[in-house]
């Protein structure tokens, strides 16, 4: 059988799969609900609903075993709300249940999906120069580059210069998607803009 890895922001929107199938591509950025016809739309609805239901349990604070069982809970009253055949068309069965938890509770998951940056970006008192690509699919620049000003700025550093590279991915190449899949196939290491911007970054603090 063929197997179909894939990774989804907190918005659900597919950021990486594997293998790098032409509507693989077509994919990244959207959401199962863009992807499929419209007459699917209630039932991805339904299901975009029901992971994000697990995904709140998930990062809720406390005691593991807790959590645990949150997230168990979560997932059961979501699947129960769906019908045999929307469970069978969506892929969700109860024998998924385990898998789930388990990927959920997994060491840098748990860690990473528990984990808030704010309190430590209010900390910062160094200059900061926070650069994204603006095709940049796993580190999305118009949700996070706000976010890490503001978090400095809480803080009272105001010395933040936040910028988002056009037509630059993850890595600072240019590309055409962002797709995690391209990155192999692109000969640059890191864009010259990308160099520069750093390089008078550096130069313009350094007299100040």
């Amino acid at each position: 059988d063929a197997f179909t890895k894939y990774e989804q922001d907190s918005d659900l929107r597919y950021t990486w799969l594997y293998p790098p199938y032409a509507e693989h591509r077509d994919a990244i950025g959207k959401t199962d609900l863009e992807l499929q016809p419209k007459e699917y739309g209630e039932l991805l609805k339904r299901c975009d609903a029901f992971e994000k239901g697990v995904l709140d349990a998930a990062i809720e604070p406390g005691d593991r075993k807790v959590v645990e069982k949150k997230v168990r809970e979560a997932y059961q009253q979501g699947v129960a709300k769906l019908t045999e055949a929307q469970r069978t068309a969506l892929g969700l069965k109860e024998a998924d249940l385990e898998r789930r938890v388990s990927f959920l509770f997994s060491p840098a998951m748990h860690e990473l999906l528990q984990y808030d940056p704010r309190a430590t970006l209010s900390k910062v008192r160094c200059p900061v120069l926070a650069l994204n690509g603006e095709k940049d699919l796993q580190v999305a620049a118009d949700e996070n580059l706000p976010v890490i000003r503001a978090g400095i700025n809480a803080g009272g550093n105001q010395n933040v210069t936040a910028i988002s590279l056009p037509n630059l991915n993850h890595l600072f190449q240019h590309c055409k998607t962002g797709a995690p899949s391209e990155y192999a196939q692109i000969e640059e290491t890191f864009a010259p803009e990308a160099m520069k911007t750093v390089s008078d970054w550096i130069m313009k603090e350094s007299t100040k």
